[in-house]
């Protein structure tokens, strides 16, 4: 799965809704990877760099997460649980959110 996949379907399981107009614009000029461009929202939601949009979406999720020794667990029970070997909570927690919004119907 693509950044941009995890993203997607990330912003799915929140709630949120991709400005499909604007993020066609940005995708065209070679910005794609930039962040997606949210209704009424945010025109850079990026979980994956921006420290912010990852918690915020910890947050909205209710998710769980765990740090254990170069290991990060997050999860929004019972939904999914993504055990993450790596210091990259934001990672984590997007890959989490995207199992959840992948879920979703």
């Amino acid at each position: 799965m693509t950044d941009r996949e995890l993203l997607e379907a990330a912003a799915k399981a929140a709630g949120l809704k991709i400005h499909a107009a604007r993020q066609a614009e940005r995708d065209e000029e070679g910005c794609a990877n930039s962040g997606l461009w949210i209704v009424n929202g945010s025109t850079c939601w990026n979980p994956l760099t921006d420290d912010g949009d990852a918690l915020r979406l910890a947050v909205k999720l209710e998710a769980c997460i765990d740090f254990m020794d170069r290991r990060v667990v997050a999860g929004a029970w019972p939904e999914v649980v993504i055990d993450f070997t790596d210091e990259d909570y934001r990672r984590a927690i997007v890959r989490a959110a995207s199992e959840i919004g992948r879920s979703m119907a």
